[in-house]
């Protein structure tokens, strides 16, 4: 799938990066490379333990594999629920990859999909074509 992107990423130093600005203000930025995604909201002061409020609630691998650019915003992996899956880092063997895990139960359920660090765009390219399917599904019935 092809993007219009509009900064350079930080994380891979290319022009990769997504950036959807909400009417209150609040700039959200996802880098298509990495998978790395940070927002306005993302940026503290040293004096302030925000962050770490906030990290407290967070998986320990979004934590862990947290990257500070120089203006001082926290990047953190993507976690990016849909309707017909989640998009997710997956914890594997002291490290982590990308799962894509379908929705549903019983014998609807699919198994995820796995895919390498460095594969972010083919694991959204696979939620994408999962989102397509869904819609097409529901504007059959």
């Amino acid at each position: 799938m092809k993007y219009d992107y509009d900064e350079m990423s930080p994380i891979t130093n290319n022009k990769c990066v997504m950036c959807d600005y909400a009417k209150n203000g609040t700039v959200s930025k996802l880098c298509m490379e990495s998978g790395y995604t940070t927002s306005t909201l993302h940026k503290y002061n040293d004096d302030e333990d925000l962050e770490s409020l906030a990290e407290v609630k967070m998986p320990d691998i979004l934590v862990s594999t947290k990257k500070i650019d120089p203006l001082g915003y926290s990047w953190y992996l993507s976690v990016i629920p849909t309707v017909p899956a989640v998009l997710t880092p997956f914890p594997t063997d002291g490290t982590w990859v990308w799962a894509v895990i379908p929705n549903g139960t019983g014998e609807d359920k699919k198994p995820a999909m796995l895919f390498a660090q460095e594969d972010f765009s083919k694991a959204m390219d696979e939620l994408q074509r999962m989102i397509n399917e869904s819609r097409t599904k529901q504007e059959e019935e």
